[in-house]
């Protein structure tokens, strides 16, 4: 499979259909998404995206892979949602690298089947910073940091949390002027697992 590279700048969503052409995907440098980028059903995607992915509009997504897939992002390179950052259904592996930037109402949502996220960035949500709906694990690796308005991290099913020493998981829910401006009001939860294990070197469970 020969991929594809996208280049330039794009005010609507770039979608990937063709799997012997465009998987894997790279998204390089200076390369801006305006309208996000979108993986067909049916096919496993991968994409590393050194650039910018922006979708602001209601209900859109920076990154949505309908059969799952695998998402790098390099350092300095950001995604962002108006619902989610990266949304990856039935599954798939995540890896957010040192100063790279993920955000949305819920930073990052895989859902389905099992997701592996390895964050030594930031992921941020809104509501919540990582959903998983049907478990699986996360690794927060040194200055990895993992915000959410009501949940760091929120997890279905059997899931693994690993925080290093210098990371943090914080959720802070937030209320508002009559001007608008947001005040923290109350804690939220860092940390909401079914089942599963958290080992823990520096965690922030705020509530």
């Amino acid at each position: 499979m020969s991929g594809t590279t996208i280049s330039g700048t794009y005010l609507t969503s770039v979608t990937l259909s063709n799997a012997a052409t465009q998987n894997p995907a790279t998204v390089v440098t200076g390369a801006t998404l305006g309208g996000g980028l979108v993986g067909a059903a049916g096919t496993y995607w991968t994409v590393s995206n050194s650039g910018v992915i922006n979708n602001s509009s209601a209900g859109t997504n920076g990154i949505s892979l309908a059969s799952g897939g695998a998402v790098f992002n390099q350092s300095s390179a950001q995604i962002n949602g108006a619902t989610y950052g990266i949304y990856l259904n039935e599954g798939g592996s995540i890896t957010n690298a040192a100063d790279a930037f993920v955000y949305g109402r819920t930073g990052v949502e895989i859902s389905g089947n099992p997701g592996v996220i390895v964050n030594a960035g930031a992921i941020g949500g809104n509501g919540t910073g990582i959903s998983l709906g049907a478990g699986g694990s996360i690794t927060n690796a040194q200055s990895g940091r993992i915000d959410g308005g009501q949940y760091g991290i929120k997890a279905g099913g059997y899931a693994n949390i690993t925080n290093a020493a210098s990371a943090s998981i914080e959720a802070l829910s937030f209320g508002r002027t009559t001007y608008g401006v947001p005040i923290p009001q109350a804690y939220g939860i860092g940390v909401d697992i079914t089942t599963g294990s958290v080992m823990n070197f520096r965690l922030h469970f705020r509530r």
